[in-house]
C-alpha cells in the first residue's frame, strides 16, 4: 500500500514520506476505502503546497472528524443504554475480558447475557453501515 500512495500522489507531483504513508495506513487500519478517502482529503489540502506533512495528517483527519460529527451523534444516539455503556466500558478497560466478573460488576454491566445481546445487536449494527 505504501508505494501505491506514494505513485498517485506522486502524479500530482505531491511529495509524501513513507513515514507519513504509515500514519495514514495506520489512522486508516489500512482499510481501503478509509486509505483512499483520507489521502483523497490530504491530496486536496496539499495540491497547492505539493507536500504532505504530518501535521497535514492531523488537519485532515480533525477536519473529517468534524464533518462526521453529525453522523457519530446519530449512530450513537441510536444505541441502547447498554450498548452505549459497554462500548464506554471496552473504552476505559480494553484489555479487560468482557465476561469476565470484574469487568462486568465495576461497569454495571448485569448479567452476562446482557453482554452478548448487546454485543450480537452492535455486530448487526455494524454490517449495515
Amino acid at each position: 500500500m505504501i508505494k501505491f500512495v506514494k505513485k498517485q500522489f506522486s502524479k500530482a507531483p505531491i511529495k509524501i514520506k513513507a513515514k507519513t504513508i504509515g500514519t495514514v495506513l495506520e489512522i486508516s487500519e489500512k482499510v481501503p476505502y478509509n486509505v483512499q478517502y483520507l489521502c483523497h482529503k490530504l491530496w486536496n489540502r496539499c495540491l497547492l503546497t505539493k507536500e504532505v506533512k504530518e501535521d497535514d495528517v492531523d488537519a485532515v483527519l480533525d477536519n473529517i472528524i468534524i464533518e462526521q460529527a453529525a453522523n457519530y451523534i446519530t449512530v450513537w444516539d441510536g444505541l441502547a443504554l447498554h450498548q452505549r455503556l459497554l462500548l464506554k466500558a471496552i473504552i476505559k478497560s480494553p484489555e479487560q475480558p468482557l465476561f469476565s466478573k470484574n469487568f462486568i460488576f465495576k461497569n454495571e454491566l448485569g448479567i452476562p447475557e446482557s453482554i452478548q445481546k448487546s454485543i450480537s445487536l452492535l455486530k448487526k449494527r455494524i454490517l449495515w453501515m
